[in-house]
């Protein structure tokens, strides 16, 4: 489908839509954040909310208010990537996205805010690495981590820099055990999304140093779902 396809079927439910705060969620468990595309900026997930509704992990109250922009009209700030494309008549991942094989063939459902199982989950359950990549940076990686913490902060130009100083590794929590209430939810709610799943990828961190990850393999086993892609 073409960009132009694309655009014309978002634009019969609004100016403003896009699917992905429906049927995308990428989930920083160690973090406590979440978001629904990785031009947005992550946003944290109410940890009260979740002990009665695990959906919370995705369904919260930002992406809600996202959804309602979406529904009417609305150039939600959060999407502001796209916008100032698309308002500068350049093609933005909007309609790259939204065109993608997961993406359902209508949107005639996508009437509401209310709770929705996501189809694209992307899942991160520690940023322990054994590599610090050059392109990577601290809030993913531990080796990143070890050497800004012992060295302290780096001296690099024109990037945002809050993501490689110390502050930002101390204003955000991270929660390093197994038992991680996030995680904990995340096999509560398991059972109710997977077999509406099309791709569910693994992140980090290095996802084979955590053992969450070979646990995620054992509940896919438990509940096959033979659309199910899985990467990393």
């Amino acid at each position: 489908m073409s960009d132009v396809e694309v655009k014309k079927k978002l634009d019969k439910i609004s100016s403003s839509f896009c699917s992905l705060p429906w049927i995308h969620s990428t989930i920083h468990l160690y973090l406590g954040k979440t978001h629904s595309c990785h031009h947005c900026p992550p946003h944290d997930i109410d940890i009260n909310k979740i002990k009665n509704n695990p959906s919370f992990l995705h369904n919260n109250i930002q992406k809600k208010q996202i959804r309602r922009d979406a529904l009417n009209n609305i150039q939600s700030p959060d999407c502001d990537y796209c916008w100032n494309l698309e308002n500068n008549q350049q093609v933005s991942d909007r309609l790259l996205k939204n065109g993608d094989p997961y993406v359902p063939s209508n949107f005639d459902h996508f009437n509401d805010y209310s709770n929705i199982n996501p189809r694209y989950i992307e899942i991160s359950f520690s940023n322990k690495c054994n590599f610090k990549c050059g392109y990577c940076y601290p809030q993913v990686s531990s080796m990143w981590e070890k050497d800004i913490s012992y060295y302290g902060n780096f001296n690099i130009s024109n990037i945002n820099k809050q993501h490689y100083s110390i502050d930002f590794l101390e204003n955000n929590n991270f929660y390093r055990s197994e038992d991680n209430p996030y995680i904990q939810t995340f096999w509560k709610w398991f059972p109710d999304i997977i077999q509406e799943l099309q791709i569910l990828r693994i992140t980090g961190g290095e996802p084979l140093l955590h053992s969450s990850t070979f646990l995620l393999l054992d509940k896919i086993d438990t509940y096959p779902n033979p659309k199910l892609n899985l990467g990393t």
